[in-house]
């Protein structure tokens, strides 16, 4: 219930309207936020890089001395194929004529937290292997 006796002037008024224009904006902003929180918001923690590598290999187990690239050719064919520190070395690798599992100077590549990142950057897609 309004006491219009508080106000003597219409000076006043204003004034009051002026704080209830400002309270009525404050409100409208904290309703906004809480119907669509933004992304990065406190309720969702952001992890370093660091912290998401750890978590990945925490939930991905396989072994660690190989892993394998996913591919594609340009007639669309793709699959996965282990990561060979030779792959594709001219006087080295003799691919497509030599299969990668009967060649010679086969050197397979470790996983490290450097292929993870860019797996989990997008940059690069791999698959642990068992």
């Amino acid at each position: 219930m309004l006491k219009t006796d508080r106000f003597q002037s219409t000076a006043e008024i204003d004034a009051r309207l002026a704080e209830l224009e400002q309270e009525k904006k404050q409100l409208l902003a904290l309703r906004e936020q809480r119907q669509h929180p933004s992304p990065n918001s406190s309720d969702s923690p952001l992890y370093s890089p660091e912290q998401k590598i750890a978590i990945f290999r925490g939930l991905f187990k396989g072994r660690t001395d190989i892993f394998a690239n996913r591919w594609q050719n340009k007639q669309g064919r793709s699959g996965y194929s282990v990561a060979c520190n030779n792959e594709w070395l001219q006087g080295i690798c003799h691919k497509p004529r030599v299969k990668c599992q009967d060649c010679n100077h086969r050197q397979f590549t470790e996983l490290n937290n450097q292929i993870i990142y860019r797996h989990l950057a997008g940059q690069h897609l791999l698959f642990p292997c068992r």
